[in-house]
């Protein structure tokens, strides 16, 4: 068995629902007994201590955010912006050319990587 982010929210959406059913069963029973049902219960504590239940919803939001947030891919990412132009300096200020031999360098055909300098984020290096 794999703990992968679609069998933890499985996991989550199993547990909540057998909850959810409980109490729902416990209502009915509570109701034919003319008793007070638990969730009046469940009620009153998240009214008497709402910070803690504002707490409890960030965090169930947050890991159900971090289970269906897609994967940053290239063809979705914004194009990376130079620190030089972020900040208010003049074209091409900020950013590094790598020298024209680069494209030979790294295995690129003839005649590529020879022609204009690519502008490189300042960071691309780090």
């Amino acid at each position: 068995m794999t703990l992968n982010g679609p069998a933890v929210l499985s996991l989550i959406a199993t547990a909540g629902a057998f909850v959810v059913f409980l109490i729902m069963l416990q209502e009915s029973i509570a109701v034919g007994r003319g008793r007070d049902p638990l969730s009046n219960g469940i009620r009153a504590v998240a009214r008497r201590f709402p910070r803690v239940t504002f707490a409890l919803a960030v965090l169930l939001g947050m890991v159900l955010g971090h289970l269906f947030w897609p994967q940053a891919r290239a063809s979705t990412m914004p194009p990376p912006r130079s620190a030089g132009r972020a900040f208010g300096a003049a074209e091409g200020e900020g950013t590094v050319s790598p020298p024209r031999s680069a494209g030979r360098a790294f295995g690129a055909a003839e005649g590529e990587g020879t022609g204009q300098p690519q502008q490189v984020p300042w960071s691309a290096g780090l």
